[in-house]
């Protein structure tokens, strides 16, 4: 499995305090069968030369140590950066974006709710070349009261990145059923762990998982683990063949949906960009 989102290196955010502590969530990410974690530390403020070599150098001492204790797990780096009126600007820094790929940027909102205009600095972002992920749309008090407020955002592109923690329950009945709901409308495409620390918020993706399965089938959710990131890590368009819908327990389609509901607008834009 693949964690697009965790805040796993030391003593940079509110994450673990040291690499000790940091090695602590590696390893039970290792057990849960987890082999690839995307270190996303919280960018609060605009971009700077200065912060973006505090990640990669704390990014290259954890890569060491978790080399040097031989644990089966391959970091990359990206960030989760706060949603910011000038988001566009985030192309100047692919350093940022996931695995420096500069195709993907994990982006949050503030938790009280959506700014308003934010779909269209989303849809400018788009329109620059990079696709934002949202972090954690299910704990955001504007989507708590109206999921809808996504819709344009996900037309234009946007993809949604849920926590593990949500669909297990960790912060709330209300929560968790917003993250259902996004699930069972098919507009999830990540589950991510926005891991903090080896205790109360660990790197952990399998009880997700599990829960996700009975939602959408257990060939979805593990693409929400699997695939989806795979893709993000090279920089690619994730598979225009999926369909994000509700299925049957061994994975297939309801025989009432179509096999292709409809080109999105974020397959229309990478074509654009790539020519395939």
């Amino acid at each position: 499995m693949i964690d697009l989102h965790a805040h796993i290196l030391p003593d940079v955010d509110d994450g673990p305090a040291d690499t000790e502590e940091s090695l602590a969530m590696v390893r039970m990410a290792a057990r849960d069968g987890i082999g690839t974690i995307c270190a996303t530390p919280h960018l609060m403020e605009r971009p700077g030369r200065q912060r973006i070599e505090l990640f990669e150098t704390r990014f290259s001492e954890l890569d060491e140590a978790i080399r040097q204790e031989e644990l089966p797990v391959r970091l990359v780096l990206g960030a989760e950066i706060y949603f910011q009126p000038d988001l566009e600007r985030f192309q100047d820094y692919p350093a940022l974006t996931v695995n420096g790929t500069g195709r993907y940027l994990l982006c949050e909102f503030p938790m009280q709710g959506i700014p308003p205009g934010a779909d269209r600095v989303i849809f400018q972002v788009i329109m620059n070349g990079i696709i934002p992920i949202l972090a954690h749309p299910e704990r955001n008090l504007s989507v708590l009261r109206d999921e809808t407020v996504l819709e344009p955002m996900l037309h234009s592109g946007a993809l949604l990145q849920i926590n593990a923690g949500s669909l297990e329950g960790q912060f709330g009945r209300r929560v968790k059923k917003c993250a259902l709901s996004l699930l069972k409308k098919g507009t999830v495409h990540f589950i991510g762990s926005d891991a903090h620390n080896a205790s109360s918020r660990p790197v952990r993706l399998s009880p997700a998982v599990d829960i996700a399965a009975q939602v959408v089938g257990p060939r979805v959710a593990r693409a929400l683990v699997d695939d989806h990131p795979r893709c993000v890590l090279m920089g690619q368009a994730l598979p225009e063949s999926v369909v994000f819908a509700p299925r049957d327990e061994a994975g297939s389609l309801p025989e009432n949906l179509p096999e292709n509901l409809s080109e999105s607008l974020l397959g229309k834009i990478w074509k654009g960009f790539t020519g395939k």
